[in-house]
This record gives structure tokens, C-alpha cells and sequence, in this order.
């Protein structure tokens, strides 16, 4: 199962409920959620994920750097956080490809923050 909902999520996709685990309540906020850009994951879906996955990545600390300039600038682009960092866009996003094979991922930005966020990587970011 664990196998199942990590490809799905590194595949992009934007929901993974496990429908005997939540009321009709979460379902609808869910989708509301998704419908705002957000990944969703039930919490019985994550408690599979985290019994069965391995430890967490170790990123460097340029890599920490640019998932918290993601994170915490979420409204930004790439090359904005690029430049928040005094970084070269090119190397930025060298950096968001290692962290992505790191993580196992392929995708854009906020799934790969996302997934840093659940792994204790970053702090949620403000919203």
C-alpha cells in the first residue's frame, strides 16, 4: 500500500482519501481544499506512509535553504525565491532537482515542499 500512495503523490496527484476512514464532512472540505491547490492526504493514508517509510533525507543546508524560501513565500516563483536568495535561477533549481531525487519526487515546487513539511524537513509555512 505504502509503495501505491508514495507513487501516486510523486505522480502529482492531488488527493488521497481512504473512503471507510473519514466522514462525509472531511471528504467535502477535501475537495474544497484541493480545489485551492492544496495536497490532501488523509491522516490514515499518512500513518501508512510514515510506518512504512524510511527515514527522512539528509538535505544540505542550501537545499533547507530553498524549501523554506518556497515554503515561506509560497505566492513566489522560482526564480523570485531564486532572487530572495541571491541565487542564480540555474542553480536554484539545480538545487529543486536534487532535493527532488532526495525525496524520491518529480513534480513542481509545492508538492516538494509539501512532502519536506510532512518529513519535519521545514516548518509549515504561515498562512
Amino acid at each position: 500500500m505504502y509503495t501505491t500512495i508514495t507513487s501516486l503523490i510523486r505522480w502529482g496527484i492531488d488527493c488521497y482519501l481512504i473512503w471507510d476512514t473519514i466522514r462525509l464532512a472531511d471528504m467535502v472540505d477535501s475537495i474544497r481544499a484541493v480545489n485551492e491547490g492544496s495536497l490532501v492526504v488523509c491522516p490514515a493514508a499518512r500513518e501508512i506512509i510514515y510506518r512504512d517509510s524510511f527515514s527522512a533525507p539528509r538535505l544540505t543546508a542550501t537545499e533547507l535553504e530553498v524549501v523554506n524560501a518556497l515554503a515561506c513565500a509560497h505566492e513566489y516563483s522560482r526564480k523570485e525565491a531564486a532572487v530572495l536568495l541571491s541565487m542564480c535561477y540555474k542553480t536554484f533549481n539545480v538545487h529543486m532537482r536534487n532535493i527532488a531525487m532526495k525525496l524520491e519526487m518529480c513534480g513542481g515546487a509545492q508538492p516538494i515542499v509539501m512532502r519536506c513539511q510532512e518529513l519535519g524537513l521545514v516548518d509549515e509555512a504561515p498562512r
